[in-house]
């Protein structure tokens, strides 16, 4: 009769101890996570590679709607940012370049009252397709519509990399801000506060320039993104782009992309890497990784292959070496924790030549 009750102890245990476990859990997992969404062009059938129709914006936002999420202003943000509001599961509406088909999409934005960031090329501003300074003025009057930079004329940084190498190409970017956002303030009367990279090409090293120059957060884009935790980078914010040729345009997909599991990462290498030379993969996150996987999706090709990995602790480490030459790569690490929830986390490599 002892050794039953006994063992009915130790089950107890077993049972309180694994409850207690499980809620340290969920306290730990991020409660805040933000769907940055991309856009570029609207009811532009010549460009389906990057064009939606304003219907199909609507239903989008419909859909959102009744998922309960919060939609973002810039400003709020940036208070989100700086840790001083919560919004729970949250979107932020981000259009690129500027393109005068904003103002098709624009009657249901406001229909709805959404907020949204346009993110101009202050080189490309009023020739064309393009907004004109009047036009981008009043849309910033209306209240819904904030403006951020996006570079002078949509320089492909990635390939500066590899022509120019990584200090040339920093001394560029620097330049190219501090020479957008004076523009940007005697167009607009205020500083812009937020930058998106053109082609979502990024470098650890542009960071400083931009903090120097007042911008608050940047953002990336990608085809293939989650969404974003404010516990990571502010200049490292991932966007999913959306278009008609992506066909990701339905709301299954909208709502398995709410839905994907986020974490703190405390650090994710490389970033950059010398052309040529091998480097390994390597990501530290506050979850214990569970059967970690590496993938990876060379610029300009259709196929990911995987490289072979293993879990240490909170780090993942490829066992394989990689070489990039002229072309980037995407990174995607999957992994499990021990309660079999799935997490990714998405970023790119360049390479760049001395």
């Amino acid at each position: 009769m002892k050794k039953k009750h006994f063992f009915l102890w130790i089950f107890f245990l077993l049972s309180v101890l694994a409850v207690v476990f499980t809620l340290i859990f969920f306290l730990h997992r991020p409660t805040e996570k933000v769907s940055v969404l991309l856009y570029h062009r609207f009811n532009d059938s010549r460009y389906p590679s990057t064009s939606v129709d304003s219907a199909e914006l609507e239903n989008q936002i419909l859909f959102l709607k009744s998922m309960g999420v919060s939609f973002l202003s810039e400003d709020d943000f940036i208070l989100l940012l700086e840790g001083k509001r919560k919004y729970g599961n949250s979107v932020l509406i981000t259009i690129d370049d500027g393109f005068r088909s904003i103002l098709t999409a624009y009657p249901v934005l406001k229909k709805y009252g959404i907020p949204f960031i346009v993110y101009i090329n202050t080189g490309y501003v009023g020739i064309g397709e393009y907004l004109n300074w009047k036009e981008i003025n009043e849309l910033n009057n209306e209240g819904l519509a904030t403006f951020g930079l996006h570079s002078s004329m949509h320089t492909n940084y990635s390939l500066m990399l590899l022509n120019e190498g990584i200090d040339k190409t920093i001394d560029f970017f620097s330049s190219d801000i501090i020479q957008t956002q004076k523009i940007f303030e005697e167009k607009l009367g205020t500083k812009a506060v937020s930058y998106a990279y053109p082609y979502g090409y990024y470098v650890p090293q542009m960071e400083k320039a931009l903090y120097e120059n007042n911008i608050k957060f940047a953002l990336l884009a990608d085809k293939l993104s989650h969404p974003y935790t404010p516990h990571n980078s502010p200049y490292h914010i991932p966007r999913i782009m959306f278009s008609k040729d992506l066909q990701n345009l339905s709301d299954e997909y909208m709502q398995q992309f709410l839905e994907k599991n986020v974490f703190e990462v405390h650090s994710f290498d490389p970033v950059d890497v010398q052309s040529g030379k091998e480097f390994k993969i390597k990501l530290e996150s506050t979850v214990k990784p569970v059967s970690p996987k590496i993938q990876i999706t060379l610029e300009g090709s259709p196929d990911t292959f995987e490289l072979r990995c293993r879990a240490n602790g909170h780090m993942i480490v490829s066992e394989e070496n990689l070489t990039l030459l002229d072309k980037g790569a995407r990174v995607r690490i999957v992994f499990k924790d021990f309660l079999n929830f799935e997490y990714e986390f998405i970023w790119h490599i360049r390479p760049f030549r001395n």
